[in-house]
């Protein structure tokens, strides 16, 4: 595996060209760019506070969202007298998990489709199925 690297305004930039996997070299799609431990104080708090703030984002729409659904002020397409508001929650979450699973099996068959799966074939065959339908 081969790596060059070079530095350009602060950021170390590398760029492979291999990248072992199961003793198999496959292709970099992009180069790998990270940012080298002279990055800015700022820049750091920044992402520190920026975690820290959509972490309490997330739990601020899930606790509105939560005491709606129990609230009953939702506005789901059966008769909401017949249902408990548990059972709506349970639903939502349900429902989230799985637009969540569509999503990351999108962005992998995206991602994958610049890798050639021929040297997985016996070593992953159920993959190697999955990967030949799309």
């Amino acid at each position: 595996m081969s790596t060059q690297q070079h530095e350009s305004n602060g950021h170390m930039e590398t760029a492979q060209s291999a990248v072992q996997y199961n003793g198999l070299a496959q292709p970099a799609a992009h180069p790998v760019r990270t940012i080298s431990s002279s990055s800015s104080t700022i820049t750091r708090m920044w992402r520190q506070c920026s975690y820290w703030w959509s972490s309490a984002l997330l739990i601020f729409a899930l606790f509105v969202v939560i005491y709606g659904i129990t609230q009953q002020r939702n506005d789901p397409p059966w008769v909401q007298t017949k249902s408990h508001p548990a059972l709506e929650v349970f639903i939502f979450f349900a429902l989230l998990i799985w637009i969540a699973l569509l999503e990351g099996c999108q962005l992998s068959i995206v991602g994958l489709q610049a890798i050639n799966m021929r040297p997985y074939e016996h070593s992953h065959p159920r993959a190697y199925r999955c990967s030949e339908l799309v």
